[in-house]
C-alpha cells in the first residue's frame, strides 16, 4: 500500500463478529383500511447474517373484500441499508375476503458487515414498523365482492327451489351444510 492512502479496514479485535441485533416489530393500520393488523412475532435476537423469519397477522373486519399495501419503516434509518428482506408481504398487495384473517411472513437478514460500521457501534435494537394502506387499486376488491355477490344470490336460490320442492312433497337428498 502507498504512504499517501488512507487503510479504510477495521482492525479484526475491534469487530464485535457474535454480537447479537433486538429487532422489534410493530404495526399500524390506516383508519381508512379496516382491518386488526399487529405483529405475532414481537421480537428477536439475531446475529449478522443469520436469516430470521417473523409473522404480522392481519385480519379483515369488514364484509367485503379488501386489498391493501404495506409500507415498512426502519429506525434507526442507518440500520436500513444492512436490513435485507428475502421475502416480505410488502413485496405486493394483499387481497383479504370479508372477514378473512392472515399470516404474513417477513423472510430477513442483517449484512454482516453492519459490525463494520463505526455508526452502529452503539446501536443494539432495530425497529421494523409496517404500515397499511388501501390498494389505490381495488379493481380485483370489486370483482371478488361481485363474485361473491353471485355466489350468494345463486346460493339463496337453489335455497329457494329445494324448499319449493320439499313443500310439494318431493323428497330430495340431504346436503351437507344445510
Amino acid at each position: 500500500m502507498s504512504q499517501h492512502a488512507k487503510d479504510y479496514r477495521t482492525p479484526e479485535d475491534k469487530v464485535q463478529v457474535f454480537r447479537k441485533w433486538r429487532v422489534c416489530f410493530m404495526s399500524h393500520a390506516e383508519d381508512e383500511i379496516p382491518w386488526e393488523f399487529q405483529p405475532e412475532t414481537t421480537q428477536l435476537l439475531v446475529n449478522a447474517g443469520e436469516t430470521a423469519l417473523a409473522f404480522y397477522k392481519v385480519y379483515n373486519r369488514s364484509d367485503k373484500p379488501i386489498a391493501g399495501i404495506a409500507i415498512y419503516q426502519i429506525f434507526p434509518e442507518e440500520c436500513a441499508l444492512y436490513f435485507n428482506k428475502i421475502q416480505c408481504f410488502c413485496f405486493e398487495n394483499q387481497l383479504l375476503y370479508p372477514n378473512e384473517s392472515l399470516d404474513l411472513p417477513v423472510l430477513f437478514y442483517l449484512d454482516p458487515s453492519i459490525n463494520h460500521d463505526p455508526n452502529m457501534k452503539e446501536a443494539k435494537e432495530i425497529t421494523l414498523t409496517y404500515h397499511f394502506y388501501p390498494s389505490a387499486d381495488q379493481s380485483v376488491a370489486y370483482v371478488l365482492q361481485e363474485e361473491i355477490e353471485k355466489h350468494q344470490a345463486e346460493e339463496k336460490k337453489l335455497i329457494l327451489k329445494r324448499k319449493e320442492l320439499t313443500d310439494r312433497g318431493i323428497k330430495l337428498p340431504e346436503v351437507p351444510g344445510h
